[in-house]
């Protein structure tokens, strides 16, 4: 078989008086021989013939891998997607959403990292197409295999645009796994606690129960008349209306939720009403434009009082009135300061009432002089007067309620005062007039009926009474989830109850012109410490009514026959820690697994429709298989694949050897001889 020689510089290690001569067979087979030992050359073969037909089966592996890159991306982001809001899961093992996200990422990293470590091995073949450094071939391993070699490419291949891409994802993608963690942040968040519902007291109707709030007369029979015509209600009644005078913001006033987590809400629907429920509201109108105010006839008292009214006068004096109030059911004196919704609630209401005190919130202080508009002197200092006539009566209240932080906000939606009407003899009530409000529309398993024009359409069930109403001038038969009511013996003593306590008169202690007394426990508050003002009185009688509600909804029942405390069931929620996707953080995550996806499309393609690109990728057989020759090649063979190379190469037996002949050398196991080989180690590391 010819060959070619190489010189061994004369300054070599390995150099000798005369330079040893070598043969270029290496490892391939450039030539055969017959059985006379003449050697026989094979015939061309054409290039494409030798490539294989399954092409794409030499980058099954790195589709492979791509395609896991794909599931392992897919799966972060349907992961997060899936419990994004929601609270992290708890798996056994304590495994977390940080623990799966971190794992995929790894797999997403490890699969992208073989994918481009096979192109860049690739590439370095395609590099070599022109006269490199021979360095090179180790600058393109080392950055097919990690971080340094990868940093060191950019500079030493900086014009292989594929190369320095290869590189460049190598050594982002080492931040794939703190971006994916990036995406998931931890927030606080609520969710419902299964199993455990919230209430709150309602009523349809009171009196509940003989035991709290039914009325009684004052000789403690529970159904006589102390006098005819007059009722009285029981003690707990009594105290309620005294703290809603006194203390109305107490805790001995306040309705209170069940709510085990302190957070819990309720179904909200027309307007965000969440519940109802019969309860006292107040309307207010300021009669201060009808006050006269004057000096009584032959004395230095002034006094101020309401033109028509039934009220006691206000007056200075040592034993003068600074606050008075009186109870009466015609207010036509002070019809020109009606409003709409008073005039609809005086006429009807349980109670119309009217106080007057006298006041320095009106007046002003200009450069220490104090003006009041009505110029009254009394021993708390300049005054004015004010008054104000206000209407209580029975109504129908529409709430929205909710608990947060343990403190229950519940806010009236609206109101609908509840009109006397004759009681239906078919509940087993007394033909008297019941206050009645009917709720419109109205919510009934689920579906909400316009009471005015799809009454009938309530189904019939049994155990469901219906009741007849009147709705807007006509009475219909409604069911008796929709009727709110007060009885009318239990009216009557309610207004027993709160005449005595608002038909009271206040004057200056004479032992301390700074205190105040009244004949009414409790009415105190309405002089507010000389600051009482319209706003003020209004307040005051909303307060009052207010906590008369929440009594009623804590006695009241769903209806007299019944006897069943109703409440309205809500949702706990309780407060924990949910996951919220960041998916911005995956756009570099994504980004790399889209370059690395066209780096080995572009591979595959350069290397399917070119003639010298041979699929070698990270191989180091054809190294040794073709060797390193200075001259021509004596084989008329193209480049093998790397397929071919292997099928070649597997009976190929070769050993490292040291010394004069180091390098691989191929043996004969048969003959027990060494071929030559085309260069010894040192003219791969040694350049002339």
């Amino acid at each position: 078989m010819a060959g070619s020689q190489l010189s061994v510089p004369l300054d070599s290690p390995w150099s000798f008086k005369k330079p040893p001569t070598y043969t270029t067979t290496s490892l391939r087979a450039s030539s055969e021989q017959n059985e006379s030992g003449q050697e026989q050359t094979p015939q061309k073969q054409p290039y494409s013939s030798r490539r294989r037909c399954h092409f794409f089966g030499v980058w099954s592996w790195e589709l492979f891998t791509l395609g896991l890159s794909f599931a392992s991306m897919s799966a972060i982001i349907a992961v997060l997607v899936h419990f994004n809001g929601q609270p992290f899961p708890q798996w056994p093992y304590e495994i977390t959403l940080n623990t799966l996200v971190a794992l995929l990422a790894t797999i997403l990293r490890a699969s992208m990292a073989d994918v481009i470590c096979q192109v860049i091995s690739q590439i370095k073949w395609a590099w070599f197409q022109r006269p490199r450094p021979l360095i090179h071939m180790q600058e393109f391993d080392q950055a097919s295999r990690g971080l340094v070699g990868s940093i060191r490419l950019l500079f030493v291949a900086p014009t292989s645009v594929m190369g320095v891409t290869g590189a460049l994802v190598t050594i982002i993608s080492l931040a794939i796994g703190s971006f994916t963690q990036q995406a998931v942040k931890p927030v606080g968040c609520t969710q419902l606690v299964p199993g455990v519902q919230a209430s709150l007291p309602m009523a349809h109707f009171v009196p509940g129960s003989y035991q709290n709030d039914y009325f009684r007369s004052s000789s403690v029979t529970f159904d006589a008349a102390t006098r005819a015509g007059e009722w009285d209600v029981s003690p707990n009644m009594q105290g309620v209306i005294i703290n809603g005078l006194a203390n109305p913001s107490g805790n001995d006033s306040a309705l209170v939720a069940s709510c085990q987590t302190g957070n819990c809400t309720f179904p909200a629907h027309t307007d965000g009403i969440t519940h109802s429920s019969i309860a006292m509201c107040s309307s207010c109108i300021d009669t201060t434009p009808l006050l006269d105010v004057g000096l009584i006839p032959n004395t230095n008292i002034t006094q101020c009082k309401l033109r028509g009214a039934s009220v006691y006068p206000v007056m200075t004096g040592t034993n003068g009135g600074i606050l008075s109030a009186n109870s009466e059911d015609n207010l036509t004196w002070a019809s020109s300061q009606f409003t709409d919704v008073f005039t609809a609630v005086a006429r009807q209401s349980l109670l119309n009432t009217t106080f007057l005190a006298f006041t320095s919130a009106t007046c002003t202080n200009e450069s220490g002089v104090v003006k009041c508009e009505h110029n009254v002197h009394t021993s708390a200092g300049p005054s004015d007067c004010v008054a104000t006539s206000c209407a209580l009566y029975p109504c129908l209240k529409n709430f929205h309620a909710e608990v947060r932080l343990g403190t229950l906000s519940e806010q009236v939606v609206s109101s609908i005062p509840a009109v006397p009407q004759l009681a239906d003899n078919s509940s087993g009530i007394a033909t008297r007039s019941n206050y009645t409000s009917v709720k419109t529309p109205c919510l009934i398993d689920g579906v909400e009926y316009d009471l005015r024009t799809n009454s009938t359409g309530i189904p019939r069930i049994p155990g469901r009474q219906f009741i007849n109403a009147d709705v807007d001038g006509t009475t219909l038969s409604i069911p008796s989830e929709c009727v709110y009511r007060m009885d009318w013996d239990y009216s009557a003593g309610m207004l027993t109850a709160l005449k005595s306590h608002l038909g009271t008169s206040c004057q200056f202690a004479t032992y301390d012109q700074s205190h105040i007394r009244c004949s009414s426990f409790g009415t105190e508050s309405l002089y507010n410490s000389h600051q009482a003002t319209f706003e003020t009185m209004s307040t005051a009688m909303d307060q009052l009514t207010s906590v008369i509600t929440n009594r009623f909804r804590t006695s009241g029942v769903d209806t007299p026959e019944s006897g069943v405390h109703e409440t309205v069931l809500g949702d706990t929620i309780q407060t924990t820690v949910c996951m919220q996707f960041h998916a911005e953080w995956l756009a570099m995550p994504l980004t790399l697994l889209a370059i690395t996806t066209i780096l080995l499309v572009s591979t595959i393609i350069g290397n399917r429709t070119s003639q010298g690109h041979p699929l070698w990728k990270s191989s180091v057989l054809p190294l040794l298989f073709y060797g390193f020759r200075s001259g021509p090649s004596a084989s008329p063979e193209p480049l093998a694949d790397l397929d071919q190379l292997r099928d070649r190469t597997k009976d190929v037996k070769v050993k490292l050897q040291d010394g004069y002949d180091a390098g691989f050398i191929e043996t004969d196991g048969n003959r027990g001889y060494t071929t030559g080989r085309d260069v010894d180690i040192d003219s791969l590391i040694h350049r002339e």
